[in-house]
Formats: structure tokens, C-alpha cells, sequence
């Protein structure tokens, strides 16, 4: 291995030139008894050299100590005088000129030294022990210790909070990931083709973060997946470019079970939300197109003053209020964002209508909110708009009026690519209306 020096606040030592990783370790896990080591033999000996413990031992580092006896003071070191640590991976009596001999050296002014060795080979068994070249003279050597650095050692964990479109798998290392030491990345190589293992060539790799109070176990979320589906995962760690990769593990999305009746839907929410649109016989339909605040559907008015400037949520302006009863009521903006962000959303087509699948991350329940354009008011009626495009496109009011402009009120707008509940709808366009129950 190449060597240079590098400088540290209490120590210098010699970086050793990182070793490439592989993915089968051969060196044995225990050490030999003769080369454990032995703490009174650190505080009592009377060797010139002694040789100390091991510290911090990592993947790729370890702390290694040492002490200089029989000298009074460090200002008496014959000048040239030179100590640290010899190591090596093959060799059990490490010494000066021996092949795969490292000599890291310590230049902290002190009898008793640390020297940090880096760049080691993961999973490999070390043998090392202290030395003090006397100036140009004798040589000093300690007695001869082992360690084994880390293991790169992956474990697939089973999947959590499986969902329609979002999972939660985990992943365990043997190498601790939130030390500063470890300089790589982590995470699943996963796929959806119906294979037993995935592939690093055609796959996807998604990156991990460590758990939250864990150092060794990782979670990944994957995103955008379909229902009644079968995908196929494995944790890796990649370590100077090396994969390491723990058995394949698989899950199933859940069938798509859409609501399509006259009763709200538990979503796991604040509020259940009911399975069809005011005014429409079937989820998959529109319903009635209403201005802001008009529970007739009536109103063909292109003034937005001639419309509520009131948040409509339970008053004698709510929609759904007034056309279902009690107990139903227009959402409001909060619920409508609870909706986007605590449910999973899948574009697809339901009784030959697209919109969007909305999933309870909870229970499985989903309602479906098609995609229905909206009307706009003319000397002939109000005209539809928006839903038979190349881009169809979904516009629900909410009885929250926008603070921005009294012309205004929110509402969720959506295409195949995304939904925004922080939409500002002119008050005289006809939007469809999604009821909420407590």
C-alpha cells in the first residue's frame, strides 16, 4: 500500500492508499488468543515500547496506541527519534523492511500515543504493535495485538406501511452510517418486473436516510407505484464504488378498491369524504357545476361580486350543505390540503372516467375524483370546459375564500401530472363540489 503523511491536532500519522472492497470477506472473524490484547501488560510492563489498545475500530479505521517507557520526559528523546505503530493484514510479526508492513508513525510530543490508521480493508484482520527507533540507533518493538476491522454486511428487512402507490422498506448494515467515518451511500435496488432479484444494470437504485435514533438500520420510501402490483427489492451499501447487497425481499401493493355509494369514506383523515360529487349518480361523473357560494347551480353571473365574499364552509352559502343536508359540508381549505398531503394519488381511469384515485395510507379506503373540467358562465348558460382535452383537467371548490383577493377563492385543481389545493378559483366559475362529513 502507498503511504503519505497527513496532520491531525494530537497526531500524525500516514494515510494508507485505500484497498478496493469485494463482496466475499475470507478473513476470519475471531482472533487468535496469543494475539489478544492485554491490558496489564499496558500498564505494567517495563518494554522500552509498549504496545496499547485498539480504538474506534471502523470499516476502514482503526486508533491505535502506544508508550515509550524508561525515558524520563519527552524533551530526552534523542533527536531523529522516531515511534508510532507497525501493522499488517498477512504478516502476525509485523516488522521494519517486512512485506505488507505499514509503519504509521506519531509525532504528538508524548510518552503515551495515538496513531490513527486509515484506508483500511473492511472485514480484515490486522496484526499491529508499537516501536521507538532511539535516534539513529536501537529499535524498540511492543508486543503484537490483532484486530478485525468491520464488515460490510447488509440485511434486507421486511417492508412497512405498504400502500397503493408508497412503501417503506429497511434496510440493516453491520457498519455504523452516521459515524463521519463512512464516506458511502446506502439505500434499495428495486424493480417491478417479475423477477426473483433485481438487477444493478436495469434497476432502480433509491437512496436511503438513517432511522430516526438508529445508526445502523436505514429507511427508503418508494414512490409512484401501482396497485396489484408485485416489486422486488434488495438494501445495498456502496463502499468505494463496490455494491454490497443483502438478499432479495418482495411485496405486493393492494388491489384498488374505489368507493362508489352514498356513504362518506374513512380515508383516516379529520373528516370522511363522500364518494361522489354534488349532484352525480356515480363516482365517475361530475355532478352539478357551482359559482362560489351559489347552491343553486343557477347562477349565470360573470361578476365575481355577485357571488359570496365569505368563507361558505357551514353557512347558508355551503353547497353541499344545502343540497344534502345535515351533517355534509363543503371542505375547507385545511382539509382539502390534509387530503393531498396524508393520502397517496394515482392518475387512472375508473368506469372509462380519468381522475384520481385517492388511497388512505391507514385502511385501504379510496374515493375517486374525476377529472370533469369546469363551466363558465354565458348569455346562453354556462358552458363546460376543461374535461374533454388531450389534458383533462379536475377543478373542486373549497368554502374557503382566498385572502388575496375577494374575486377569489380556493380551490384544488389538478392534470395527470399534479394537484394543488392552493389553486385560486374565479368565484364565477362553475367547479364541482366533494362533500366532507364529520
Amino acid at each position: 500500500m502507498a503511504m503519505r503523511n497527513i496532520q491531525h491536532l494530537w497526531v500524525a500519522a500516514l494515510l494508507l492508499t485505500a484497498a478496493s472492497c469485494t463482496n466475499e470477506v475470507k478473513k476470519a472473524d475471531s482472533i487468535d488468543p496469543a494475539f489478544v490484547y492485554d491490558d496489564d501488560y499496558f500498564s505494567s510492563s517495563t518494554d522500552t515500547s509498549v504496545t496499547g489498545k485498539s480504538e474506534n475500530v471502523s470499516f476502514s479505521s482503526a486508533t491505535l496506541v502506544g508508550k515509550i517507557n524508561n525515558i524520563r520526559s519527552v524533551q530526552s528523546l534523542p533527536v531523529g527519534s522516531t515511534f508510532g505503530i507497525l501493522l499488517s493484514s498477512s504478516d502476525s510479526d509485523p516488522r521494519f523492511g517486512g512485506q505488507d508492513v505499514i509503519e504509521v508513525r506519531s509525532q504528538r510530543k508524548s510518552l503515551v500515543y495515538r496513531c490513527e490508521a486509515t484506508g483500511l480493508t473492511m472485514g480484515t484482520l490486522y496484526y499491529y504493535r508499537s516501536f521507538f527507533r532511539q535516534g539513529a540507533g536501537k529499535v524498540y518493538l511492543g508486543r503484537v495485538f490483532a484486530f478485525n476491522t468491520e464488515k460490510c454486511e447488509v440485511e434486507t428487512l421486511s417492508p412497512s406501511k405498504v400502500g397503493f402507490c408508497t412503501v417503506t422498506v429497511q434496510g440493516r448494515s453491520s457498519i455504523k452510517l452516521n459515524q463521519t467515518s463512512f464516506k458511502g451511500s446506502y439505500g434499495v435496488l428495486f424493480t417491478d418486473r417479475q423477477t426473483d432479484r433485481p438487477s444493478p444494470e436495469v434497476d432502480q437504485f433509491v437512496s436511503g436516510k438513517v432511522a430516526a435514533g438508529d445508526s445502523v438500520v436505514f429507511d427508503v420510501t418508494l414512490k409512484d407505484l401501482v396497485p396489484a402490483h408485485k416489486y422486488v427489492y434488495q438494501a445495498y451499501l456502496k463502499i468505494d464504488e463496490e455494491y454490497y447487497f443483502g438478499p432479495a425481499r418482495s411485496f405486493s401493493t393492494p388491489a384498488l378498491a374505489i368507493s362508489d355509494s352514498d356513504f362518506p369514506v374513512d380515508l383516516g383523515l379529520s373528516v370522511r369524504w363522500a364518494s361522489r360529487n354534488v349532484g352525480a349518480e356515480s363516482a365517475s361523473v361530475a355532478g352539478t357545476y357551482f359559482g362560489y357560494g351559489d347552491p343553486t347551480g343557477e347562477m349565470m353571473s360573470s361578476d365575481s361580486r355577485d357571488y359570496p365574499s365569505v368563507e361558505i364552509a357551514g353557512t347558508q352559502y355551503d353547497v353541499a350543505a344545502a343540497n344534502l343536508g345535515v351533517g355534509w359540508q363543503m371542505p375547507t381549505f385545511e382539509q382539502f390540503k390534509e387530503l393531498a398531503e396524508e393520502c397517496d394519488w394515482l392518475w387512472t381511469t375508473f368506469n372509462d372516467a380519468q381522475g384520481y384515485a385517492v388511497m388512505s395510507r391507514v385502511d385501504g379506503n379510496a374515493i375517486f375524483l374525476p377529472a370533469c373540467g369546469y363551466s363558465m358562465p354565458t348569455a346562453d348558460g354556462r358552458v363546460i370546459m376543461g374535461y374533454d382535452m388531450a389534458e383533462p383537467q379536475g377543478f373542486y371548490w373549497s368554502g374557503s375564500k382566498a385572502a388575496s383577493s375577494s374575486s377569489k377563492a380556493y380551490s384544488l385543481h389538478f392534470t395527470s401530472k399534479d394537484h394543488d389545493v392552493y389553486s385560486l378559483g374565479d368565484k364565477c366559475r362553475g367547479y364541482c363540489v366533494r362533500p366532507v362529513a364529520e
